[in-house]
Formats: structure tokens, C-alpha cells, sequence
């Protein structure tokens, strides 16, 4: 049985935060059901804008110098991820943006029904045999310990990105680890999809192979915002500086001949996927 756990209502705060802040009421409920009470974090609710340094995260380095070393070498990378949305976005991102450097990289997203969530022996040993070294997890891989160890044993290195809370006994033993919820990491953002946490990968990366931030990266923000939604994370934080320029981008990009339509994001997704077919 579940329980809606509904928060209460404070009518007094309501319009005091709607008054100070110039927002309407409806707007100010919905800051006050939330926590979001005070003024400093109102302000920031609406106006932060800004990305944390990629590299504040735990063995982001590590994954980055394993990742140019593949990039150097001309390693078979696997992108392995999740039949989710926010696992689906973060695969497409990820990969995408390897391919743009000149990876040679493939994808690997395990069926549902048959293999279940996560990485799984079998789906490593198809990775050997296809000369797969580097297995980058996304969305899914903290759990993984004796799959990590397996991977080892046939000669495949493996990052794990992803943004589910870590095991009672730690991180399995790979390569790298990012994670903003494992012990040590610095992110100050915590509650990231895995999307996200792709994102910051790439993010990362641009930074080597671009001399850039996340300048350039316009076109990956459109999946990190679509996974972002669909896992229905908080939307606070850099979760919400990557919602807003991903709609705001995607809004760029789709001609409406109707102005008075109510855009919904299913509807702008379905739009943008049209106009990149053509």
C-alpha cells in the first residue's frame, strides 16, 4: 500500500513569498510546499545559472585520462547502458559525443525482459569477443562488483558513471567511479540523473580535447534535459539550469505555425526529432 505524503500548506508564508518576490500565488505555494522558503534560496531557484567544475567529482580525472588514452590508442569502447529513458539519453550522449572525437565506440543497452538491469556477465564476454577495452557504464554500474571483476579477467578496463546511491559495501573496483553520491566525491550537486552525470563526463572531456567548458555542447543539453524530465529528478540546482536551456534550445529549434498552441515537451521532443530526420 502506498501513502501520499501531502505537505502542508502555510497561507501566511504563501503571501508573504508571493508579495516580496513579485510571483504569482499559485507559484509561491508550490516554492512553500517544497521547502523553498527562504530568500536567498528563492532567488537562486530562479536566476542560478551556472554549471560546477566537472572535475569537483570523485575520479573524474581518472575517467577522463582513461578515456583519452582509449581516444589515443584507437581502443574499442562500449557505451553500456539502460533501456530507460534517462539510460536510453544518457547512452546517446555519450556516445554521440565520443563519436564526434573520433572514438571508436559502440553502444550496448541490455533487453529488459531477458538480461534485466545493469551489466551482466554474458553481455561483457559479447563485448570481449567484439575487442571491446573500455566499458563506460551510464545510468546503472555501482551495483556491479563481480561483473567489473569478470570484465578484468577478459582484459576490459570499466568507468562507471551513475547517479544511483551507492551499496552498503562500497563501489566495485573500476577504473574510475563517478558518482556525486560515493564517499569523497566533491560535486555539491548531488541529485543528478544519470544523464546528467554523462553530461558532466562530456563536459570533462570537452574541456581536454576543446580547451572549452561546456561551450560547444548546445546539442547534448537537448538529451540531458529530456533524460533530466523523464526521470522525474528535483528540478533544482543544475538540474534545472539543464531543464531550462534544454527547453529553451529545443523551443529555438521547432517553427510553431500555431502561437497560440500549449507546447508540451512530448510534443517539442516529437518536433525536433522530425526536424533532425530531415
Amino acid at each position: 500500500m502506498k501513502y501520499w505524503d501531502i505537505n502542508k500548506v502555510d497561507k501566511q508564508k504563501i503571501a508573504e513569498i508571493s508579495d516580496k518576490h513579485n510571483i504569482p500565488v499559485l507559484t509561491a505555494m508550490l516554492l512553500q510546499s517544497r521547502g523553498i522558503i527562504e530568500d536567498n534560496e528563492i532567488e537562486s531557484f530562479f536566476t542560478y545559472n551556472q554549471f560546477e567544475d566537472p572535475y569537483n567529482f570523485k575520479d573524474m580525472e581518472k575517467a577522463v585520462e582513461r578515456i583519452i588514452k582509449a581516444l589515443n590508442e584507437g581502443e574499442k569502447i562500449c557505451i553500456y547502458g539502460d533501456y530507460d529513458a534517462d539510460g536510453v539519453t544518457s547512452t546517446a550522449l555519450l556516445y554521440n559525443y565520443l563519436q564526434t572525437v573520433g572514438a571508436a565506440v559502440s553502444y550496448y543497452i541490455p533487453n529488459r525482459h531477458s538480461e534485466g538491469y545493469g551489466l551482466n556477465n554474458k553481455a561483457v564476454k559479447l563485448q570481449s569477443e567484439d575487442g571491446i577495452k573500455l566499458i563506460i557504464t551510464v545510468d546503472n554500474g555501482v551495483s556491479s562488483h563481480e561483473e567489473v571483476e569478470f570484465a578484468k579477467e577478459l582484459g576490459i578496463d570499466t568507468i562507471i558513471t551513475d547517479h544511483h546511491k551507492v551499496p552498503e559495501k562500497g563501489v566495485p573496483n573500476a577504473v574510475a567511479v563517478v558518482n556525486p553520491h560515493q564517499k569523497g566525491c566533491g560535486s555539491k550537486y548531488k541529485n543528478y540523473a544519470g544523464v546528467g552525470v554523462a553530461f558532466k563526463l562530456i563536459t570533462a572531456l570537452n574541456s581536454i580535447e576543446q580547451g572549452l567548458d561546456n561551450e560547444g555542447l548546445e546539442e547534448y543539453i537537448e538529451l540531458a534535459c529530456i533524460g533530466t524530465i523523464a526521470d522525474i529528478v528535483e528540478l533544482r540546482g543544475e538540474n534545472r539550469v539543464i531543464t531550462k536551456k534544454g527547453i529553451n534550445l529545443i523551443l529555438s529549434l521547432i517553427h510553431i505555425s500555431e502561437p497560440t498552441r500549449l507546447l508540451s515537451i512530448s510534443y517539442a521532443v516529437f518536433c525536433l526529432k522530425k526536424k533532425k530526420k530531415k
